[in-house]
């Protein structure tokens, strides 16, 4: 039969799409009806021949039942149906049962009158908003209930006040003259909150007669000694008594009780909610949905509004044009629209503003602002230790100054200078971020927040969300985008023969990304000098204050870069830019080789026609207000030095990265939730080597000079001391300082 075969084809393991097709199973049992429509063209349909018919008979006189083709006696058939392996979508469970509604009525005319019980109400579960509101108010409401060959079954939510609940139906079938207390079982979810559980109930129905009373039911929740009720707002939930003229269980009710066929949208969600509490529905099924919470399902459920969608999309659309335009465009062509300095300006007299409102709010209150020693709270003079200790004898003894003996005042020195290294320690205040004597609206780097006065602190909110909220996604946004053309571009720069192509494309590959990067970090920059930029064949030396002080330097000259393999993503990109540039990169094992390492280095900038050395020689990062040792590895090369100046203004963004605090992610999300990097870098003339010079006096002359331009304090101290001890040889050199002053006039004159 048609029917039956197209219905066994369409149907789901899911229990609940089951019972909503329940009804034409019965129609399976009923033998004696006719088909609609025969099976063969009635021009074309014959009589069999009566041998056949004969032959078709069995011993006893009764035909043997047997299903033929019509094709397969040379007849045409009707229609020509293929099936293939059925794709089980809901969407094409709609269709397919759509399809069969016009067999619907047929089939009804023929068959005899039946009553069924139908449901009175609407699932509660499908008005998420006022199920909540119910569950909230009741603490108990009946999320979904269904009927399946006279069987009620359904679940019910209640609020989790208590561990010990007792959750009850009671049913009437005779106006409640009399009822029944059915028990609820729990329900183990592992995707139920924590606020409430899920009780499943079962019970069977009597018979359904048209003259029988409507049945009611409601839920009682039995928690402590209290007991709360669901009773559909006084209503109680009625089970009506009808006949199969009325539309049976292809159809379903919706919330304002009129009757939809499955083949709607709203019915297919109604059919969806059935699913979420199904305890005996295989998982394996198409159709079958967990139970996930309340909000999640319902949104899962709920169509996606066109306009929404369309204003979505079309802000996106925005965005990148912006991004493309106003971003990534100049980048590549290395040209700027001002925005960032008129950012800069306006944020400028912001600060202004805010130091204003401080100190007035200060001077109001009676409170002494904290205003930062910039040069140290000891004022301190260049002089030596020979020229201090001539001082204190001068003004405390009668001997001649160039005695050489020991006096017990120089003693004094060596406690003054213990002392203020105790107070004012010229070293470790080098590696702590630098204190603004001005407010800039972040409570990082200023101690006089706690002044803040109501205006400031609602500007202060703002300056929060327009940094997290905005600049942030927009800054990581950014930042993806030029380390993954960094990657990709390199990669196939790399694949290309060596020659002129190949240096072109990888010199603009990296200005681009680098570039990208730097407005990443909303970096405005301003370059000083740039006739002296770094040339092929030498090494660039600079002041570190950061890792983005590579970024800063990169997006305006093209330099190859010496440093450690590592692994990870700086792994992927240090691979990807060896293909396209050669960089120079050591392993772990043979950093700690100098001789190695130096012979490398040798071997790049005796090759002209290489890119510059990017080197920062002090080997830490110091917070910009100074500049300390630089290692003599990279001054014994012999060849051209390029120095380099860098200065950040803190005023906008503290650049400097303090590694034995922050980690690198903690670092690079403090950068992109600053206001803005501004700095400027200076280009000095190239210096060499002189003859009479060794490489640590050439190191301290490019030091000295850098430390000059860029207003930094000049130290002899190594940054190693930021995380080792004070080597023995420091002590030593002060020792041999003050012995040769005393001794050393003696030793000569008995050597001669």
């Amino acid at each position: 039969m048609p029917v039956d075969l197209a219905v066994q084809l369409c149907l789901s393991h899911s229990p609940p799409i089951r019972k909503l097709l329940n009804s034409y199973e019965e129609l399976r049992g009923n033998r004696g009806r006719k088909p609609l429509r025969s099976c063969l063209n009635q021009k074309l349909s014959a009589e069999p021949e009566p041998e056949r018919r004969d032959s078709t008979k069995s011993s006893k006189g009764q035909k043997k039942k047997r299903v033929v083709f019509a094709d397969m006696k040379g007849l045409s058939l009707t229609a020509v149906r293929f099936f293939s392996k059925i794709e089980e979508d809901l969407c094409d469970l709609q269709h397919a049962l759509s399809d069969l509604a016009c067999f619907r009525p047929r089939l009804r005319d023929s068959r005899p009158e039946v009553c069924r019980y139908v449901l009175d109400f609407p699932q509660p579960s499908v008005d998420y908003m006022t199920f909540r509101s119910r569950l909230h108010s009741n603490l108990v409401c009946l999320e979904n209930c269904l009927i399946q060959d006279r069987t009620l079954s359904g679940t019910v939510k209640v609020r989790n006040i208590e561990y010990e609940k007792k959750v009850m139906v009671r049913i009437t079938f005779d106006g409640w003259k009399s009822f029944r207390d059915i028990s609820c079982q729990y329900m183990h979810s592992m995707y139920g909150s924590a606020d409430t559980d899920t009780f499943s109930f079962e019970l069977a129905l009597p018979k359904p007669s048209v003259s029988r009373r409507a049945t009611e039911f409601c839920i009682s929740f039995q928690c402590g000694q209290k007991t709360h009720w669901d009773n559909n707002h006084g209503r109680n939930y009625k089970i009506c008594h009808v006949g199969m003229t009325r539309p049976p269980s292809h159809a379903v009710k919706s919330a304002n009780g009129a009757w939809e066929h499955l083949g709607t949208s709203r019915a297919a969600a109604l059919v969806l909610s059935h699913l979420q509490t199904w305890r005996r529905s295989e998982t394996q099924a198409p159709y079958w949905a967990p139970a996930l919470p309340g909000p999640f399902t319902m949104f899962l459920l709920l169509p996606f509004d066109s306009l929404v969608v369309n204003l979505l999309g079309i802000s996106i659309t925005v965005l990148f044009t912006l991004l493309l335009v106003f971003i990534i465009v100049p980048a590549i062509f290395g040209v700027s629209f001002g925005i960032r300095k008129v950012y800069m300006k306006t944020l400028l007299k912001i600060f202004q503003w805010a130091t204003l409102r401080i100190e007035r709010g200060a001077k109001e209150k009676n409170h002494p602002l904290y205003k930062p020693y910039v040069n140290g709270i000891i004022a301190k003079e260049p002089t030596s230790l020979e020229e201090e200790i001539k001082e204190i004898r001068r003004s405390g003894s009668g001997k001649a100054l160039d005695t050489p003996e020991f006096e017990l005042s120089d003693i004094f020195y060596f406690c003054r200078k213990g002392i203020e290294t105790i107070m004012d320690d010229e070293v470790t205040k080098r590696f702590s971020a630098e204190e603004l004597e001005s407010w800039n609206l972040l409570s990082r780097t200023n101690y006089n927040f706690q002044y803040i006065s109501l205006r400031l602190t609602v500007l202060w909110g703002l300056g929060v969300l327009i940094r997290y909220c905005f600049l942030l996604p927009l800054r990581i946004a950014l930042a993806f985008t030029g380390i993954s053309l960094l990657v990709t571009g390199t990669t196939v720069v790399g694949y290309l023969p060596n020659g002129r192509c190949k240096e072109f494309l990888s010199k603009h590959v990296h200005l681009m990304c680098y570039r990208i990067c730097v407005r990443a970090l909303t970096a405005i920059i301003t370059y000083h000098d740039r006739e002296n930029r770094p040339r092929n064949g030498g090494i660039c030396v600079a002041n570190h204050t950061s890792p983005i002080d590579v970024i800063i330097l990169a997006s305006d000259g093209y330099y190859a870069m010496v440093g450690q393999i590592h692994g990870g993503l700086m792994g992927v990109i240090q691979r990807a830019m060896v293909k396209a540039c050669p960089h120079v990169w050591f392993e772990r094992s043979e950093v700690k080789d100098r001789h190695l390492v130096a012979k490398r280095l040798t071997e790049h900038v005796q090759d002209k026609s290489k890119l510059p050395i990017l080197i920062f020689p002090e080997g830490t990062c110091i917070n910009n207000t100074s500049v300390m040792m630089f290692k003599k590895g990279s001054f014994e090369i012999g060849a051209t030095v390029y120095p380099v100046a860098i200065k950040y203004d803190p005023q906008f963004g503290d650049a400097f990265w303090n590694s034995s605090k922050y980690g690198m992610v903690t670092y690079l999300l403090r950068m992109m939730t600053s206001w803005a990097i501004v700095c400027s870098v200076w280009y000095l003339p190239p210096m060499t080597r002189q003859p009479e010079e060794d490489a640590v006096q050439f190191a301290n002359r490019v030091k000295s000079a850098i430390a000059r331009q860029g207003g930094l304090v000049d130290l002899l101290w190594d940054g190693g001391l930021k995380r080792e001890k004070v080597k023995d040889t420091f002590k030593e050199e002060q020792q041999k300082l003050y012995s040769k002053m005393i001794v050393g006039n003696h030793e000569d004159r008995s050597r001669s």
